[in-house]
């Protein structure tokens, strides 16, 4: 950081090794004076965090104890932070600029599934919506905030329609150390009996973690009469 171009630069923030796959800057407030990060420094999870710039005064926005914060909605013209998400069993909202508090509660209402801001229109009257399904495809759809409405766009792959796809179960268990366990169960769409051959879905890792939607494995072995089980760290 540095307060002019003639200055030298200084070291402003750094992170551990620990941390640097859920710690990163993500923008700054209009006037320049703010930094928004995602910090994990001392904490267990992922916060969103502003730092002010010519204090160093650095100040927690919004945080879970157990789960990293996932998506951050800034207003393109103001760039103030309007709301970030934490990525649970499902995608959780959690608003921070009331002016978008009913549209969040009309969608919530209005859809089924993991909805998501991804677009909007100048006068930000329109949004350009996402919707993830389990047992379907991605689902876009334009929003008008004036009229409370949704109107259908299209589907990322229709042909999954076509389908008898499974439900993805969020699950939990304790582990023989104490710990909870989280995780996501698929059943074959149509089973019947209660002994079915399971196979356990390793994801990758140590950082990636499989999440509530579509999951083409998982689809896959269910289309095909195994129980498929996700676990996460």
């Amino acid at each position: 950081y540095r307060e002019r171009e003639t200055e030298e630069w200084q070291p402003l923030l750094t992170w551990g090794v620990e941390d640097t796959l859920n710690s990163h800057p993500i923008g700054f407030s209009k006037d320049g004076q703010t930094l928004y990060l995602i910090d994990s420094q001392g904490v267990n999870a992922g916060c969103l965090v502003t730092l002010h710039l010519p204090t160093k005064q650095r100040d927690i926005l919004a945080a879970d104890p157990e789960y990293d914060v996932s998506q951050v909605i800034i207003h393109p013209d103001t760039y103030h932070i309007q709301a970030v998400s934490f990525m649970k069993a499902r995608n959780e909202w959690k608003i921070i600029d009331p002016t978008i508090q009913n549209d969040f509660t009309t969608l919530a209402h209005l859809l089924v599934g993991d909805y998501f801001l991804t677009d909007r229109d100048d006068s930000d009257q329109t949004w350009l919506i996402s919707v993830t399904s389990d047992d379907g495809p991605v689902a876009f759809y334009s929003y008008n905030r004036e009229q409370k409405e949704l109107t259908f766009l299209f589907d990322h792959q229709p042909a999954l329609h076509d389908y008898t796809l499974a439900s993805m179960r969020p699950v939990s268990f304790t582990s023989r150390d104490g710990l909870t366990i989280h995780g996501y169960i698929s059943y074959p769409p149509e089973a019947t009996s209660e002994k079915l051959p399971m196979v356990l879905n390793v994801h990758g890792g140590p950082w990636y973690q499989d999440r509530w939607g579509y999951h083409s494995e998982a689809q896959w072995l269910a289309n095909r009469g195994y129980v498929c089980l996700q676990v996460n760290y």
